[in-house]
């Protein structure tokens, strides 16, 4: 198993997507300067919603801040969101650029994770 601990983190303040969609948030993540984007069979990627009783800020905020703790093989399915159905979204590498789409609930790939913390402040 992958994980990857940033120690230097210690709070942050987010923006959240009621104010900034995540597809205008995505350009703005990179990777060896190579900005991010939206998969393109994804149009309502803005309708997913954390599920009820998690309470964390858009993950793309992190990746933005931390963009070398996605790795090619070691990316992430963001578990905590939903839109009513079975997709959860997911923080991938595709053409050496950060990319947010989906995968189904319960399709396991060995090369995405969970995302998790070890604390949370108020």
């Amino acid at each position: 198993m992958h994980a990857r601990r940033v120690s230097e983190c210690r709070s942050c303040s987010v923006i959240g997507k009621k104010l900034v969609p995540v597809t205008q948030t995505m350009p703005l993540t990179s990777l060896s300067g190579r900005g991010g984007f939206v998969s393109a069979d994804t149009a309502d990627i803005d309708r997913f919603e954390p599920v009820e009783s998690v309470s964390i800020p858009d993950p793309t905020a992190y990746v933005t801040q931390f963009p070398d703790s996605l790795e090619k093989n070691h990316c992430f399915q963001l578990l905590g969101s939903r839109c009513g159905d079975r997709r959860v979204r997911g923080l991938w590498i595709s053409d050496r650029k950060p990319k947010l789409g989906f995968c189904w609930a319960g399709n396991l790939h060995s090369w995405l994770g969970a995302a998790s913390c070890a604390d949370r402040g108020a």
